[in-house]
């Protein structure tokens, strides 16, 4: 044994020589291996961060010499001409930006262009603001960029993931303008009617689009959705949603969640055994199926219909809708789930004041984790329906009061069809609705800003600048660098019926332009919008339209690309603060990559010290005692040798012996 242990330097060659001693020699072995290979990874994601910091600070210079230009075009001895040459240079850095942020990958796995958001919100999109700046917390958090380096999988012990904010330029900068591209139809399907359309823009960059659809199921209304890249042209075919074909399914609401997929509710009827029903159906980031159709409404007499979906930035969904069972005809209730589509607690009442309607909620996500609901009501505010809202925190319990939204209260004041509130980068919230005649004629569309801690930022505001006839069924959404915009369908603004408008707010709440017409075929009614926005900045709305596809009312599209322009002087002005803003989004992700370098740096010396001492206690269990085996070797020799020359000295007497008796 003890030349075998020489020649290969190990004690424990074969379990035979210490069973328990291979068993924890090995287990050591394969530590020491893996913290080695987790060193390497660390060191491959400092390559990654490196790689998205040298993007970021050419994104930094651009900035610079975008404002330098700003700068240039503000001033008041130039003349149009100039300025407009001036802007030419201003929107291609713009555009370089935007080059750089879709087209810098690391081993093939896009940096800036929010792949590797790790604080993406119920929006679809990550929030600058939310990510963990300057400190490297973001490492705690969860995300797409899982960098493992222990030897188990114990999340604070063994992994963590590396946030890299979206970069890109309409997520850093706010536009002054929008060019929409040519508008697109959404269904494929043509038979018949589809309409109610419902548009959410996802985390990969992607949109998704859903409406209701009649006979395409076999069976009346059915739910339809279909995917698309950012520039409108569809990823897929169209997919049915509800499994349930029986009768009406329809009024569908989605929403993005923060893993990544995506949730879809709607109403159905006779499926839970009494009129209307909630449905949801809860999907992967790559359009799989997490949690197929479930019921969403525990009480099931009457009707609980009009449903709204959203996902929070903690990964939890809440679905609400209103209900014949609050006593007094339709309330509103809400059930919160996980994003695999379990239950979290039980369905609850939203609405305090129960007297007569209570009706067509609309729930949004906040950035803390919590969300806020808002619903027409009947009577309550004195002057027939009035608008009323409800926040809560992370776990769905109440915070402050309901609370009435509109200020004026004479005649009517409703929600639209779609969604109506939303939350924003800052933590606050806004609301729109339409009103009867406030505007001096019809309805007309207006808006509330809420903080973050519930209280209002300003008075309530008029978004429709077109006042002639009716401007009804508004929609909102956010956008990456905190304002929002607002979508609604108008009489009046073009040859024919109905057309869809719409309106983009900065993150102060000031208007970046007058309405805009956003539909390109002007026969017959556009109606029933609804707007998104997208990774890139862009906002897409989709609408129905009657006549276009040929049968019935069909759903269209059309994407608005987010543009910089500083061709007059007060866009150039008004580009200072802005750009200022920018750069601080942009360097508060370089910093907060740095802390996480720095972090990882110090990963990389402890897992080296860890796979160090564990190699030396390894060796010592392994190893072989080298004196100790020569002198057991040595001893083994000498007794071999005294055997044998004991043996050859036995051997030799017999000879002796008969050498004597022979006279030899």
């Amino acid at each position: 044994m003890s030349t075998r242990r020489l020649s290969s330097g190990l004690r424990i060659g074969t379990a035979a020589d210490d069973a328990s001693g291979l068993a924890v020699r090995e287990l050591m072995r394969s530590d020491v291996s893996t913290l080695n290979q987790g060193v390497r990874n660390a060191n491959d994601a400092i390559s990654m961060i490196q790689t998205a910091d040298g993007a970021l600070e050419v994104i930094d210079e651009k900035l610079i010499r975008m404002k330098e230009l700003a700068e240039q075009a503000a001033t008041g001895t130039y003349t149009s001409d100039q300025r407009m040459i001036i802007s030419s240079e201003f929107q291609a850095m713009a555009s370089e930006i935007q080059r750089i942020a879709v087209a810098t990958d690391f081993n093939g796995i896009k940096l800036l262009d929010n792949s590797l958001a790790n604080a993406t919100g119920a929006w679809g999109w990550s929030n600058p603001f939310t990510q963990a700046a300057h400190n490297g917390t973001s490492l705690d958090s969860t995300g797409p960029a899982k960098i493992h380096f222990g030897t188990g999988n114990s999340s604070a012990e063994d992994y963590y993931y590396v946030g890299v904010s979206n970069s890109q330029v309409g997520a850093i900068l706010e536009p002054n303008q929008y060019d929409p591209n040519s508008e697109f139809q959404i269904n494929q399907y043509t038979n018949n009617d589809q309409r109610m359309s419902d548009v959410t823009g996802l985390a990969d960059g992607k949109l998704l689009v859903s409406w209701s659809s009649n006979t395409q199921d076999g069976s009346a209304n059915g739910v339809v959705g279909r995917l698309f890249n950012s520039d409108g042209t569809p990823c897929a075919d169209e997919f049915i949603i509800n499994e349930n074909h029986n009768s009406d399914q329809g009024n569908p609401s989605v929403s993005p969640l923060a893993n990544g997929g995506f949730a879809v509710s709607w109403q159905s009827y006779d499926e839970d055994g009494n009129s209307w029903g909630t449905y949801a159906k809860v999907y992967n980031a790559t359009g799989e199926i997490v949690k197929p159709e479930f019921l969403v409404n525990t009480t099931t007499t009457g009707d609980q219909s009009q449903p709204s979906i959203t996902g929070l930035s903690n990964g939890n969904i809440v679905v609400a809708w209103h209900s014949e069972q609050d006593g007094s005809s339709f309330g509103v209730y809400g059930q919160m789930y996980t994003q695999a589509g379990d239950k979290v607690g039980s369905e609850f009442q939203m609405n305090t004041t129960t007297a007569d309607f209570q009706q067509d909620p609309s729930v949004s996500g906040l950035v803390d984790g919590g969300f806020v609901a808002i619903w027409h009501s009947n009577n309550q505010d004195g002057s027939s329906w009035g608008v009323y809202g409800q926040r809560y925190n992370s776990n769905g319990a109440k915070i402050g009061d309901e609370f009435q939204v509109n200020e004026f209260t004479q005649n009517m004041q409703r929600m639209g069809y779609n969604r109506n509130v939303v939350g924003l980068n800052d933590g606050g919230f806004v609301t729109t609705w339409h009103s009867l005649n406030q505007d001096g004629s019809g309805w007309g569309i207006y808006g509330q800003q809420y903080g973050k801690d519930g209280s209002r930022v300003g008075g309530e505001f008029r978004v429709n600048d077109t006042v002639v006839g009716n401007q009804s069924n508004p929609t909102i959404t956010n956008t990456p660098t905190g304002g929002f915009a607002v979508t609604w369908q108008s009489e009046n603004v073009d040859a024919s019926g109905y057309a869809i408008m719409y309106k983009a707010f900065d993150s102060n709440g000031v208007e970046v332009s007058k309405e805009q017409l956003v539909d390109e075929y002007e026969v017959g009614d556009q109606i029933e919008p609804s707007i998104g926005s997208l990774t890139d900045g862009s906002l897409v709305v989709t609408w129905s339209s009657n006549n276009q596809d040929g049968s019935g009312y069909g759903v269209y599209g059309r994407v608005l690309r987010p543009t910089f322009s500083v061709d007059n002087q007060q866009k150039a002005q008004n580009y200072l603060d802005k750009l200022s803003d920018a750069a601080v989004r942009v360097n508060a992700n370089r910093a907060n990559l740095g802390a996480t370098q720095n972090r990882l740096e110090n990963t990389i010396s402890n897992l080296q010290i860890q796979a160090e001492n564990l190699q030396d206690a390894e060796s010592q269990i392994s190893d072989v005692d080298v004196a100790e085996e020569m002198t057991n070797f040595v001893k083994e020799q000498i007794l071999s040798q005294a055997a044998t020359a004991m043996l050859a000295q036995a051997n030799s007497i017999p000879k002796m012996a008969i050498q004597l008796i022979s006279g030899g």
